[in-house]
């Protein structure tokens, strides 16, 4: 698996979701069986996306390093929506309460977002 960088177990543990930077996708991982993993999204050129976080509302969280935002995407129904961020470049995310911390290479730190 090339380029494989974010990874999530789904809530019931039967899955792993693996996020694969060149080929901007999001992979589905059948635990009991592994060797087939499915295609879960699809996201547009030009994103890479990187480290992802369960939120406490059942979203997943996935950050689009060069794309600039984190993409929040509910895997039941594949609804996505978007927080934009000041910079280019997030890595990687993590709830508390109500907001994001995000990992952000043009900030060179951490940014403090709000989940709404």
């Amino acid at each position: 698996m090339a380029q494989p960088n974010g990874i999530a177990a789904t809530s019931d543990e039967r899955h792993l979701l693996v996020s694969k930077s060149l080929s901007v996708r999001l992979l589905r991982i059948d635990l009991q069986n592994p060797c087939k993993p499915e295609v879960a999204c699809q996201f547009a050129i030009g994103s890479i996306p990187d480290g992802m976080e369960w939120l406490t509302d059942g979203r997943l969280a996935i950050a689009q390093h060069g794309r600039g935002c984190i993409t929040l995407m509910d895997t039941r129904n594949g609804a996505q929506s978007e927080i934009k961020l000041p910079g280019g470049h997030p890595t990687n995310l993590i709830q508390d309460e109500d907001y994001l911390y995000v990992t952000e290479d043009t900030a060179e730190g951490v940014l403090k977002v709000r989940l709404t």
